[in-house]
């Protein structure tokens, strides 16, 4: 292989606080050289023949050479991830641009997994024997990393953390964004920096890869001609296996597994070829595949495929010859190709970030797939050869399944987005251009949680300024909770962050007798890696509830009854983990769903956590005190109470004269907002379409859950310390003063107090919970094909039974009656055979009438 010429790259960075929009950066080639790379030739055209991505080779080269870049709309199979990479390399050797080429995918396995098969492919495909090709293709994901000279594939939190280390991305010549379709929130932050630099810097090549067919709205933001690829699929026979009526799909049951199990079994017995089984998580992945080994073991083998396995075990679930069964998360979806599989059998499941508002919760929920992942899970049958797929749910809920999944930033926690974002501009997420913006009360919840860590500073304007502690932060590879905790006591708080980063259920910290010698491996590998990255010992060696209290203060808990307790946060939640402990530092709860008589629907359930004490919660400086009023219906009160967040531990009663209780109102309501008052139902329905305008609109539309000016309520502060009544206080007319104007002449347009069904009537709007809500009966909604939206949010309909009684939630009613509308139809039609019930919802007419009350009223007196 012949010597290349040596390039050079400069240093350059951007303070902590500065906008990067705001810097000067060197044009190419740079003025301050500090290293030399050897850039040599991959041989692209030996490793791409065949691939359908071969045939976009001139398009792509032409794009990266006079535009700078490209987004690829390419299906999986096509090859993009193993040659697109290799051709930028080239392209950038043959440009004389000094460099590396960075490829970011969203899962480690997908990275780890490329970087080793792009190698095995150049050496495979060289013209002459060399060593050179491992050291120039590497790869770094948490916890484990091989330097690449010319290409490194990354995960998202990897490339994150280099542009906060180094906004410029010094070194780098370009950034590769495969899976971009994946729409996580970490891809999405990438694209919006990625979008900046690449304006600042014009020496950069930049290349967006996606699986799906739409990529409109990113080659609008990133300004990059689109490349289309399309791969052959082979002839797919699809069939359905839907588990008996009683089994709740998105409850993850035993008999669940156990039916994709049957399923499993019997497409073994009666198709050719290798099998893959989708499921959404981890755990649903070892459990089907313990079961399966039970009873196909002696016959074929049986993998399990996710994110946490190790190179090996995924080299042999995707590189063993002979005919297997290999069980995956959505990671198999598209991020990595599964050689000889000939049927695919789907759950129809995925696992997606979920974020209670209300309630200030994060966590994963089971929901079912949208049409675009099933779609490419059925298209990893036909790769090779004709395939089947085998769905385990009714057919008829194939049509009412979304065309998408929703981008993660709409429904996660975004403390950390918005903690990298505030280190890139001061105007922290809301200065990027993001392909969907942040919900506003989800932006606002993640800006003064990282003010209450400490880790940024907010101006009246909204102006954020990282601090010193936010910068160490943004540059750990942990969420800003557990990194404060492994700041606070050093390498001894890593057993603990490492728990609760790898989200090990149980008793922490975790014993290696409850665990499998897999979790307990990978547990003590991230010990020692934060132990590093934490550096010296602190003083003294905290206790597990401490460390866990530090991290999560709202999850503090106080037992109030049995097994319930009491959260900081205010909510009540079930734990069965450390029995006979008064005080929990909860590390991860969850919402159940579909529920039983053991867990109900809805319940907050503990699934980690360490005993606590009072001392403790002392010596963290949890536990307050503080005077306060309490408006208890038609009486006022003053006390002094100690508490850790929401748990009261202690009320004494204190005497107020006139103008303490009036200064200590107006405390509260600067504090607290007007939450303190009494609300009647027409002041409460008016105070949640505010509360949910601001959530949706921002400002200027007031946050009536923080404080508000006392100097609007001054005159009902007066009067309720001189002692007037508190029914008399027109709380009404109180928000009515707090609404902004002249937009409040625009308040009934953008938040509807009712909405007008088919039938004719105004029906009243909920606004109180994350989304309006219409309760509605059923028959009242037939003929409407169109769901009212309240600003870009569908309108919520539970329809209701002609008793009032629920029968089904949906936000798309064209897709509710082209599909479960025909088994709540069955149901109804039996229990009120006296109302209609049409076979064609969308063309009947609407009412709220019987058959005999619609004949009497058609007949003529």
């Amino acid at each position: 292989m012949s010597a290349a010429p040596h390039l050079c790259v400069a240093v350059f960075s951007a303070g902590w606080n500065d906008d990067i929009r705001s810097l000067s950066f060197p044009k190419a080639p740079f003025s301050h050289l500090v290293m030399s790379l050897p850039l040599s030739p991959f041989p692209v055209a030996a490793i791409s023949r065949g691939l359908p991505i071969a045939d976009a080779y001139d398009d792509i080269a032409q794009a990266l050479s006079t535009q700078r870049g490209c987004i690829i709309q390419a299906p999986p199979g096509t090859g993009k991830t193993t040659v697109v990479p290799l051709l930028v390399a080239n392209c950038v050797a043959e440009q004389h641009t000094s460099g590396k080429v960075v490829v970011v995918a969203p899962k480690r396995v997908a990275v780890t997994t490329a970087a080793r098969h792009v190698t095995d492919l150049c050496c495979s495909a060289a013209t002459e024997a060399t060593t050179a090709y491992p050291s120039m293709v590497g790869y770094a994901v948490r916890g484990d990393s091989r330097r690449g000279t010319h290409i490194e594939f990354v995960t998202p939190g990897v490339l994150l953390q280099m542009l906060a280390a180094d906004p410029s991305l010094t070194g780098i010549a370009a950034v590769i964004v495969d899976e971009v379709h994946e729409r996580t929130l970490a891809i999405d932050l990438i694209v919006a920096m990625l979008s900046d630099l690449f304006q600042l810097r014009d020496d950069l090549l930049l290349v967006a890869m996606s699986a799906t067919v739409d990529t409109s709205a990113l080659a609008s933001l990133l300004g990059l001609p689109v490349v289309v690829t399309t791969a052959p699929i082979h002839e797919l026979t699809i069939t359905y296996a839907p588990p008996p009526a009683h089994i709740i799909r998105t409850a993850l049951s035993r008999e669940m597994l156990a039916h994709m199990v049957d399923v499993t079994v019997q497409a073994v017995a009666t198709y050719p070829g290798s099998v893959l089984v989708f499921l959404p998580s981890r755990a649903a992945v070892t459990t089907v595949a313990a079961m399966l080994r039970e009873r196909v073991a002696a016959t074929l083998p049986v993998y399990s495929l996710h994110g946490g396995m190790t190179a090996a075990e995924q080299d042999a679930a995707l590189h063993d010859a002979q005919r297997r069964i290999v069980v995956a998360t959505n990671i198999a979806e598209s991020s990595i190709t599964v050689p000889g599989v000939r049927t695919v059998v789907d759950s129809g499941l995925v696992r997606v970030p979920k974020r209670d508002h209300l309630r200030g919760m994060n966590g994963l929920v089971t929901t079912t797939a949208a049409k675009e992942e099933i779609t490419q899970r059925a298209g990893r049958a036909g790769r090779e050869a004709a395939g089947q797929v085998i769905r385990c749910w009714p057919a008829r809920e194939t049509a009412s399944l979304p065309a998408t999944r929703p981008p993660e930033i709409l429904a996660c926690d975004l403390s950390a987005a918005m903690l990298q974002a505030a280190c890139w501009s001061n105007q922290g997420l809301a200065g990027l251009s993001l392909l969907d913006p942040p919900p506003v009360r989800a932006a606002e919840q993640a800006i003064a949680t990282l003010r209450d860590l400490g880790a940024v500073q907010q101006s009246a304007n909204g102006t954020l300024t990282v601090t010193p502690l936010g910068r160490r932060l943004s540059q750990l590879p942990v969420d800003p909770h557990l990194g404060c905790a492994l700041l606070r006591y050093g390498a001894a708080a890593a057993p603990m962050v490492a728990a609760l980063l790898l989200d090990i259920s149980g008793e922490l910290p975790p014993h290696s007798h409850q665990h499998s010698a897999a979790v307990a491996k990978e547990h003590s590998r991230e010990t020692h890696r934060l132990a590093r990255l934490a550096g010296k010992q602190q003083s003294g060696t905290p206790t597990p509830g401490a460390v866990v209290a530090t991290a999560f203060p709202a999850l503090v808990g106080y037992r109030v009854d049995d097994e319930q307790y009491l959260l900081a946060s205010g909510t009540r939640a079930r734990c069965t983990i450390v029995p006979g402990s008064q005080w929990i530092a909860a590390g991860s709860v969850r919402l159940v769903q579909g529920g039983d008589r053991r867990q109900p629907a809805g319940e907050v359930v503990v699934d980690s956590a360490s005993p606590l004490t009072k001392e403790i919660l002392d010596d963290l400086g949890m536990v307050t005190t503080e005077d306060r009023l309490i408006i208890d219906g038609t009486t006022i009160r003053a006390v002094r109470e100690q508490r850790v967040g929401a748990i009261v531990l202690q009320t004494t009663p204190i005497s107020v004269d006139e103008q303490q209780c009036a200064a200590l109102l107006r405390e509260q309501v600067a504090t607290h907002g007007l939450s303190i008052f009494p609300f009647d139902d027409t002041a409460t329905a008016l105070r949640d379409r505010m509360q949910f305008a601001h959530d949706h609109y921002g400002s200027p539309w007031p946050d009536l859950r923080r404080g508000v000016d006392p100097a609007y309520v001054e005159q009902e502060i007066a009067a309720i310390a001189a002692g007037a009544a508190l029914s008399g206080i027109p709380m009404r007319e109180i928000l009515t003063r707090l609404l902004p104007w002249p937009e409040a002449q625009q308040f009934d347009t953008l938040v509807p107090p009712t909405v007008t069904v088919a039938s004719g009537r105004k029906i009243p709007v909920d606004y109180h919970g994350d989304r309006p809500i219409c309760r509605v009966k059923l028959q009242e909604c037939f003929g409407m094909t169109e769901t009212p939206l309240i600003g870009d949010m569908p309108l919520q309909f539970h329809l209701l039974s002609p008793a009032g009684r629920p029968v089904a939630i949906t936000d798309n009613l064209q897709r509710f009656f082209q599909g479960p509308y025909t088994e709540v139809r069955k149901e109804l039609r039996g229990r009120y055979p006296k109302h209609p019930w049409p076979e064609h919802p969308t063309v009947a007419d609407a009412t709220a009438l019987t058959k005999q009350q619609l004949q009497r009223r058609s007949t003529p007196h």
